[in-house]
């Protein structure tokens, strides 16, 4: 323990950077050494909630069901760790009905005011459940795009209506198969404007891109420079001097070459 007391001392920037250079389960051990080590160690623990999503389960990672007492006690527990996640992945190719539940994605978007990369994974259409960025209407219902967040509501009721600024979403990455793009790229192109990077892959679309909702996306998210879209047409890569082309209502480049869809 005295070891322990002799470390604490050193100063905050110094503890950071040793912090910053231990793996998970070492910085779970310094975790509950005192209160200094906890408020040092929380941030890194949780600054990228990585581990894939798995629905409710004995394969639903630690940090998801945290997630979840979070919104069963009405976030009156000791931490809300989105405050600290900065990236996170949805995606579960083991499960071709699987959608992250629309309340945990809305709490992690309100309270993740440093949630910066999304990345998700759809498999086919979903017909029981809702799309969970649906959620972006409710946040944002009387605003076209929505702006950067500044503080982060106490609560979240998903019976109330919501107006609050999302997360400052900078990369986004999606991969579809056989599901429509249509609705995902209408509520981004509508509620975000944060975006700096899209990338896009549709394997077996459903439907066309929606060209509209597309240009829409990248006018309403200004600092966007680079997005890449991969469709069974080809490969497009629109770096900034293709996006403020695009943008003035210039055309997509044509295709660089076929794209053979991964194999599901």
């Amino acid at each position: 323990m005295s070891n322990i007391t002799e470390i604490s001392t050193l100063p905050t920037e110094l503890l950071e950077e040793i912090f910053s250079h231990l793996d998970t389960p070492r910085l779970l051990n310094c975790l509950c050494q005192n209160r200094k080590f906890f408020s040092l160690t929380v941030p890194l623990i949780w600054e990228n909630l990585g581990d894939r999503y798995w629905g409710a389960g004995p394969k639903t990672p630690l940090r998801w069901r945290l997630i979840t007492d979070i919104l069963l006690f009405s976030g009156k527990t000791f931490v809300d760790y989105a405050i600290f996640i900065q990236k996170i992945d949805l995606s579960c190719s083991h499960s071709p009905d699987f959608r992250v539940p629309k309340k945990t994605l809305c709490h992690l978007l309100i309270n993740g005011r440093r949630l910066k990369e999304i990345n998700f994974q759809y498999h086919k259409e979903s017909s029981i459940f809702d799309e969970p960025f649906e959620c972006l209407r409710e946040i944002n219902p009387s605003l076209q795009i929505s702006t950067p967040p500044t503080t982060p509501p106490s609560s979240f009721s998903s019976d109330s209506i919501i107006n609050t600024p999302i997360a400052p979403i900078r990369k986004l990455t999606m991969k579809l198969y056989n599901v429509s793009p249509v609705l995902i790229i209408s509520l981004f192109a509508k509620y975000v404007n944060t975006l700096e990077e899209l990338i896009l892959d549709i394997m077996y679309e459903l439907n066309p891109l929606p060209y509209d909702d597309l240009r829409l996306l990248a006018k309403n998210n200004q600092k966007l420079n680079h997005m890449e879209l991969y469709t069974i047409e080809g490969a497009r890569v629109l770096n900034k001097k293709e996006l403020v082309s695009y943008r003035s209502n210039g055309e997509l480049p044509k295709p660089e070459e076929r794209w053979t869809p991964e194999p599901i």
